[in-house]
Order: structure tokens, then C-alpha cells, then sequence
């Protein structure tokens, strides 16, 4: 009889143990290192740019002239829950936290496609 129970006890322990899960997601292509180097306000043109950083992520268009958006982005997420998986698939306790941050590079031009001005923003080495 002690060893059907510790048997059972036993059994119920290493049906609840907790599940672990770590993400790791990435959107986009990162930005080049020296972004900021590549580019000359008054000088650079959308061609320039376009070889330099291939497409935006996303392209507006204003009356003074267009607007680059490319974009990076780091998720990480870690996960943990214990649970009862097989007769009452009860969940005891579960926790998430998740962070994100974005790498993101504007570039403004004028009308004739000449840069008039842009703008770095670096969030994801805050993540590594």
C-alpha cells in the first residue's frame, strides 16, 4: 500500500513539473553598423539608399517628398507554467514576461529624391 502511494506521488510530481520556454524572434533585417556614416544629408539620393539598405519596410509619401521607415525589431520572451497535463489539464501557476525593442532608420528626401535629412534610433542591443 506505502508504495502504490509513494508510486502515485511520485507520478503526480513529475506530471507537474514546470515547462520552460524561451523565444527568441527577430522581424526584419538589422540595421548596417555604420547606418549613420552611409548617408549625407544634402548629398545622398533615394538610389543611394536604396543600394545601401535595399526596400523599406515602409514607404510614406509627403507634399515636401518621401519618407523611408526601415525597421528592425527584437522579441524575447521567456515563459514558465506548471501545470496537471493529463487528467485535469488544471494550470497551477503561469508566468510571462516579454521584451521588445527596435532598431529603426528614417530618411527623409526631397522632392528630387535627394536626402534632406534622417534619423538612427537603436533599441536592440539593450536585448544582447
Amino acid at each position: 500500500m506505502r508504495s502504490t502511494a509513494a508510486g502515485l506521488a511520485i507520478l503526480t510530481l513529475l506530471l507537474s513539473l514546470p515547462g520552460c520556454r524561451i523565444v527568441r524572434d527577430t522581424r526584419g533585417s538589422p540595421l548596417l553598423a555604420d547606418a549613420e556614416q552611409r548617408i549625407v544629408a544634402g548629398r545622398s539620393t533615394m538610389d543611394d539608399i536604396l543600394r545601401e539598405f535595399g526596400a523599406p519596410d515602409r514607404i510614406l509619401r509627403e507634399a515636401p517628398g518621401d519618407l523611408f521607415i526601415y525597421r528592425f525589431a527584437k522579441v524575447h520572451t521567456d515563459a514558465l507554467l506548471i501545470e496537471e497535463p493529463v487528467i485535469t489539464n488544471l494550470e497551477i501557476f503561469s508566468y510571462t514576461e516579454s521584451d521588445a525593442r527596435e532598431d529603426r532608420l528614417v530618411v527623409l528626401f526631397d522632392r528630387a529624391g535627394r536626402v534632406t535629412n534622417f534619423g538612427v534610433l537603436r533599441g536592440t542591443p539593450e536585448l544582447d
